[in-house]
């Protein structure tokens, strides 16, 4: 589930392009991080972790986990099947913008309907 989030408190809240689309597990442990709250996203992150609530394979919001070794993973799959004489396709997507492309009449119908 997307939640929209006002990007910062000083702008409007009126206006659809005042947010943004969240839809991470670990975003309230993140949350917490930068709000000083460091001890409660350690737990939280733990949990996490123990419960093996993380994608195995995502690199955001983990220790020694970063854009560096999602690359590396990339790459390493890519080596392994040329040696396999296999051809590798990459496809990367850029969602940044994504919620800019939802008609938002209809995104805050369908939300006010669930609250």
């Amino acid at each position: 589930m997307v939640t929209p989030i006002l990007k910062k408190p000083s702008i409007d809240p009126t206006q659809l392009t005042s947010y943004r689309p969240i839809s991470n597990l670990s975003f309230p442990s993140k949350l917490l991080e930068h709000s000083g709250y460091s001890q409660v996203s350690t737990q939280l992150t733990a949990f996490f972790n123990q419960n093996k609530l993380f994608p195995p394979l995502q690199s955001a919001y983990r220790p020694r986990h970063s854009t560096e070794t999602a690359l590396i993973k990339i790459m390493n799959d890519a080596f392994l099947a040329a040696d396999q004489g296999m051809v590798t396709l990459v496809v990367l997507l850029d969602y940044s913008a994504a919620f800019d492309t939802v008609d938002h009449s209809i995104a805050l119908s369908i939300g006010l309907q669930h609250t």
